[in-house]
């Protein structure tokens, strides 16, 4: 059976995309899929990753009121079966209805608590509120933004006295990326519902230990 076949939309500094890279090529997941290319909104993390690792990469300068190259790029040109879009932008209609690609978001918090808001700004959101469970979510995406049905989550029960934001904001970094490897992976059968204190539902299809420090300080710090 062919690979399913990845796009990622970008504009930030790439962690999930170096996350999701590093597990396919460093860790034995055997995955059913392969990232094929990037394409950003501008120069960025993302973009300088993807060129040091040799991906395809390309740079549009996308507003809602020109979509065509944007929707020709991903309908057209080695047409992807998932697209994640992390990038800062709303995506027209248009784009988004594209037949048979499935649009995935991933967002730093439980929805619909905080949606509409970007990176982790829902962090800083959660503690003004003094949130007691935080978390991550994946979802498909639609025209109504961060209203999508969910695929997964993953939830945290945060002491704001005890931990620091830093610390805080990488726990939802790393569950969020196992989200989406577990949406990814779409299996049949649950085997981790808690790793580390944070809950996954549905539970993870794969062992997150796999993931060990020495694996995130290299995302951290690539």
């Amino acid at each position: 059976m062919s690979r399913e076949k990845i796009l990622f939309l970008v504009s930030g500094n790439g962690g999930t995309l170096k996350f999701l890279f590093n597990a396919i090529n460093e860790l034995k997941l055997d995955p059913n899929f392969e990232i094929i290319k990037i394409i950003a909104d501008r120069e960025c993390g993302s973009v300088e990753f993807a060129r040091k690792i040799g991906l395809k990469t390309l740079i549009i300068k996308y507003n809602s009121q020109k979509t065509n190259e944007l929707y020709d790029q991903i309908a057209k040109t080695n047409k992807p079966d998932i697209v994640i879009t992390n990038i800062h932008k709303i995506l027209d209609k248009e784009i988004i209805s594209i037949r048979d690609i499935r649009f995935i978001n991933l967002h730093y918090s439980l929805l619909p608590a905080f949606e509409g808001l970007i990176g982790m700004k829902t962090i800083e959101e959660a503690k003004k509120r003094n949130v007691r469970f935080i978390g991550a979510t994946t979802h498909r995406v639609t025209d109504i933004v961060d209203q999508g049905p969910i695929l997964c989550q993953s939830s945290y029960p945060v002491n704001w006295d005890r931990d620091s934001i830093t610390n805080i904001e990488q726990i939802i970094f790393e569950s969020s990326c196992l989200c989406l490897l577990n949406t990814l992976y779409s299996f049949n059968y649950q085997l981790y519902d808690n790793y580390k204190g944070v809950s996954y539902n549905p539970a993870l299809s794969f062992d997150p230990a796999i993931f060990n420090e020495e694996f995130w300080n290299k995302i951290r710090n690539t």
